[in-house]
């Protein structure tokens, strides 16, 4: 863990007064934190949103980069799978017009450039802080199913290996992990990994009040994980 690098992007965000962290920032943490996540950039400009798509290679993902806009599909601020320089032009454009709309608003609008990878089995892992108990961990399966199934397991810090071991058991959709009409077991040890490390940052980090990883796309055994989408949120008064 990079506690430095942290330390700057909380500090940023603090001075920017901003509880809800972009994701762009967020994912930053978590890379300082040991995750994996997509290659991303933020641009301010459609030549920069060019250049960072040909640095990032294509096809890539653009959302748009606002502290005030905290549902991006809302503000119609997330075009995926542009294949070329024109497609990276237009769709940055469309984003900063959505997002102004949405905010009712000229003000400059950015856009982040993602890395877009192949889709694979989605889970969520969280954290949210109990003022009594403190950092609650929560393991689940991802993207819409965390909303559709709530197949979700919670475990309070401090967590053990049996602990983590109970909490991936306990999901209904377990079998999903393994073994599963042909599709190798996914990579169970990088999930357990990837528990511990959000678990450590919540401990590291008293100011983080909630975090959230999702989706995070999982890989067959021994092939990882990458957290594509991410939310840090912080206590009030950090």
């Amino acid at each position: 863990m990079n506690k430095k690098g942290i330390e700057a992007t909380l500090q940023l965000m603090k001075e920017k007064n901003l509880m809800v962290i972009p994701e762009s920032y967020s994912k930053e943490i978590f890379e300082h934190a040991g995750v994996n996540i997509p290659k991303q950039g933020i641009a301010k400009t459609e030549q920069e949103a060019m250049q960072l798509a040909k640095t990032i290679g294509f096809p890539v993902v653009l959302k748009v980069h606002s502290a005030k806009i905290t549902h991006k599909s809302e503000a119609k601020g997330v075009i995926v799978g542009l294949k070329t320089p024109e497609e990276v032009r237009n769709g940055f454009n469309e984003i900063v017009k959505n997002g102004q709309e949405y905010l009712n608003s000229n003000e400059e609008i950015h856009v982040s450039v993602q890395q877009m990878l192949e889709s694979e089995l989605e889970v969520i892992v969280g954290m949210k802080r109990d003022p009594i108990f403190g950092p609650t961990i929560l393991f689940g399966l991802g993207g819409v199913w965390v909303e559709v199934l709530r197949d979700v397991s919670l475990r309070v810090t401090p967590l053990r290996e049996k602990d983590v071991d109970e909490m991936i058991d306990e999901i209904k959709g377990k079998r999903l992990l393994g073994d599963f009409r042909g599709r190798k077991a996914r990579d169970l040890e990088a999930i357990k990994k990837l528990i511990l490390q959000v678990e450590k940052l919540a401990v590291e980090f008293p100011e983080i009040s909630e975090i959230d990883l999702n989706p995070i796309f999982v890989y067959e055994e021994g092939k990882n994980t990458v957290a594509v989408d991410a939310r840090i949120i912080l206590s009030p008064g950090a």
